[in-house]
């Protein structure tokens, strides 16, 4: 963690293209990205899915139910998010459950929800211990492109490298390559393939409208006062 703190986590080289006669500028990253980063997003994310399910287990006690079938009706599609009702969502009051799922927790529907709870459901060790760089926009600042070359954004995911140009015979690129890269923790097809800081405010924004909401309707009810 230290080294990655303290020290240039990555490189810039020009190597051989394996068409002959090209070369290449890449960035490749020299420091293992640290574990700890992914504990960290899967500690935030438990957190946040735990606090919906707390909502409904609270609802449900205040409702005289005994609250151990209360979860959140996450799901895959809408069927099986309301098929919840008769299953581990059946403790909920019906008003509070079909508020819930008018925030649509499944895919096709708020889909960074329905990533949160796949994103909490997954192995730790096989998902969120292996985080991934995906290259932001890769630019040419004050310089040219001349002859058989090319700005590229090009990332090898194997080799955690970023391709930047390639240059061919004859050909230059002069002036600052400007780039970016973003962290990205878990399958993107659950993430939307977001940067984790994005992806954790926007789930983290959803789930405080979600606990609002219930506040409210919880009130109206007179279960909470």
């Amino acid at each position: 963690m230290l080294a990655f703190d303290k020290l240039p986590p990555y490189i810039e080289v020009v190597e051989d293209d394996p068409e002959p006669g090209w070369k290449v500028r890449k960035v490749k990253f020299n420091i293992p990205i640290p574990w700890s980063f992914s504990n960290i997003t899967f500690d935030a994310a438990n957190q946040l899915r735990a606090a919906l399910d707390q909502a409904g287990f609270a609802v449900a006690i205040a409702s005289g139910n005994a609250g151990r079938k209360a979860h959140f009706p996450f799901g895959d599609d809408l069927l099986q998010s309301a098929s919840r009702k008769t299953q581990q969502s059946k403790d909920i009051p019906e008003v509070i459950f079909n508020l819930m799922l008018t925030f649509q927790p499944y895919f096709g529907g708020n889909n960074s929800l329905w990533g949160l709870n796949k994103l909490c459901n997954a192995n730790k060790h096989e998902v969120t211990l292996k985080p991934v760089i995906k290259s932001g926009i890769v630019q040419l600042q004050r310089g040219t492109v001349v002859g058989p070359a090319a700005i590229t954004n090009i990332w090898d995911m194997a080799s955690n490298e970023l391709v930047l140009s390639r240059v061919g015979p004859g050909g230059s690129v002069s002036g600052d390559i400007n780039y970016s890269f973003s962290l990205l923790v878990g399958d993107p097809k659950h993430t939307g393939g977001k940067p984790v800081v994005q992806y954790l405010d926007e789930v983290a924004q959803d789930v405080e409208r979600i606990l609002e909401a219930i506040d409210r309707e919880a009130i109206g009810l007179g279960l909470f006062t």
